[in-house]
């Protein structure tokens, strides 16, 4: 009969843990959706993406330092070498903004993005707006290319990068197919990084700057730009 090594039974319990959190996450609501689209209060859009990187973040770390263990993916969360990945992150970055800047949005779009919306726009929005995106990402990066790229890593490089891609379009699907398939694009980018420079780092800048792309557009559209 075979047996289940400790390593294994840690893992297979951090997997179902990340499963049920994103489960339960996105049934809060703190995702958006094409089904029921529409945008939280400003303050509960920086508390929503807090509390996502606490949980899937802050709190595996805690847990398996209590158990003595070292998390999947800890040296992940490592920035490398920057002088490695700064300037591939760079340019990556300046063509994930002009995506997200740049991209078709209709009326369900609109009603979710951005997601974070003050009544007013100063410094101190602006600052909340940047740091709250890289520090939610920072953990999303962390969960799929660093949680999930590592526990799947005896598979081989390609197949988890695969893996852990599909699961990342899956997780983006109540956001609309669009979305999904653009998903599957950035995940093999982003996991590619990854595997280059060892960090989630470029990938969680990169991601930032789609994201602050894709919020300027729907501002602008807002406000009756385009």
């Amino acid at each position: 009969m075979p047996t289940i090594s400790p390593a294994d039974a840690r893992n297979g319990g951090l997997l179902l843990y990340l499963a049920l959190a994103y489960a339960l996450y996105a049934a809060s609501g703190a995702i958006p959706s094409r089904d029921r689209p529409g945008r939280r209060a400003p303050a509960r859009v920086l508390a929503d993406k807090g509390a996502f990187a606490l949980v899937f973040a802050i709190l595996p770390l805690g847990v398996f330092a209590l158990l003595g263990a070292r998390l999947p993916g800890l040296e992940y969360l490592y920035a490398g070498d920057p002088r490695a990945w700064a300037m591939p992150a760079a340019a990556l970055a300046l063509v994930a903004y002009a995506a997200g800047r740049l991209g078709p949005m209709d009326k369900a779009d609109l009603a979710n993005y951005p997601q974070y919306l003050p009544a007013r726009w100063g410094p101190g929005e602006l600052l909340a707006e940047g740091l709250s995106w890289l520090l939610y990402l920072s953990a999303y990066e962390f969960v799929f290319r660093g949680m999930l790229l590592s526990v799947l890593m005896p598979a081989g490089a390609l197949a988890a990068a695969a893996a852990s891609t599909a699961l990342y379009a899956f997780a983006h699907l109540p956001k609309g197919n669009k979305e999904a398939l653009g998903c599957l694009v950035f995940g093999v980018a982003a996991s590619a990084l990854t595997l280059r420079f060892g960090s989630v780092l470029p990938a969680a800048l990169v991601h930032a700057a789609l994201a602050l792309g894709n919020d300027r557009n729907a501002f602008v559209r807002l406000s009756g730009g385009s």
